[in-house]
């Protein structure tokens, strides 16, 4: 199982595709960045993607669900408390000069995945948003945690509908992962839990 990661500025925003090599197939996470360049990358290595995962509803991950979902045919997995946030979409994505697409479905998901023979698990982590999720790949090591957990700190949990004690419930859950678990975050560098859970600005609140 592979990742490719796409960055984005202004809000230095990671997108990713989680993908297997045999057969070819994967996913979308978080498609806020460069939606072309994911396209071509599916392309030139003949993926395909069984859907597009959100793991929140904030605009700067989200905002290509729509067109990205109109060019592959993809569901869109997104909590259904996070609705609020693509609801309301065209409310900031005008400040950054981004094609506005809404989405227009979601799926609420309560079940594991796979891809592959792969589990991947969906792990709830509120608190930067209420419907958070990171979606955990055991037998590889992995988790996206969105922007519950980064690099040496934390997601906000002061925006509408952010809540601080529920965030640090998800990111202890996410410290219970065994240390050797990359972590790779909805912005920033990748880190390991075994790493945060020395060095992370949460632990001042632990």
């Amino acid at each position: 199982m592979k990742v490719k990661k796409f960055y984005a500025p202004p809000l230095e925003e990671n997108s990713y595709i989680l993908y297997s090599e045999n057969p070819k197939t994967g996913f979308i996470i978080d498609p806020g960045s460069k939606p072309d360049k994911i396209l071509d990358f599916i392309n030139d290595n003949h993926l395909s993607i069984k859907a597009i995962l959100n793991t929140h509803g904030h605009f700067d991950h989200t905002v290509f669900n729509q067109y990205l979902s109109d060019k592959l045919d993809l569901p869109i997995l997104l909590d259904e408390q996070d609705i609020i946030y693509t609801q309301r979409i065209k409310d900031f994505t005008y400040l950054f000069n981004r094609k506005i697409i809404l989405p227009k479905e979601f799926i609420k998901y309560t079940d594991r995945l796979h891809l592959n023979s792969e589990e991947i698990q969906i792990i709830k982590t509120p608190g930067h948003t209420p419907g958070g999720y990171s979606y955990y790949i055991p037998s590889q090591s992995m988790i996206f945690t969105g922007d519950t957990l980064f690099k040496g700190a934390f997601g906000r949990y002061d925006l509408p509908k952010g809540n601080f004690e529920d965030l640090k419930i998800s990111i202890k859950k996410l410290f219970e992962l065994p240390d050797n678990t990359i972590v790779y975050s909805g912005h920033g560098a990748e880190t390991t839990i075994g790493q945060e859970k020395k060095t992370n600005y949460i632990l001042n609140f632990f």
